[in-house]
């Protein structure tokens, strides 16, 4: 188990999105689109 406070997040609009490591994070970073629209994210808010 992980604490959420020691974990990578980013702000995607108005909400954060917490990574299980900096890693993820950094995948994110590099396919924020990509990700986005797997999740079925709309684009205003990226």
């Amino acid at each position: 188990m992980f604490t959420v406070a020691d974990q990578p997040t980013r702000q995607v609009g108005s909400h954060t999105v917490y990574f299980c490591c900096a890693a993820c994070a950094g995948y994110f970073d590099e396919h924020q689109a990509e990700v986005a629209q797997a999740r079925g994210w709309k684009a205003q808010a990226l």
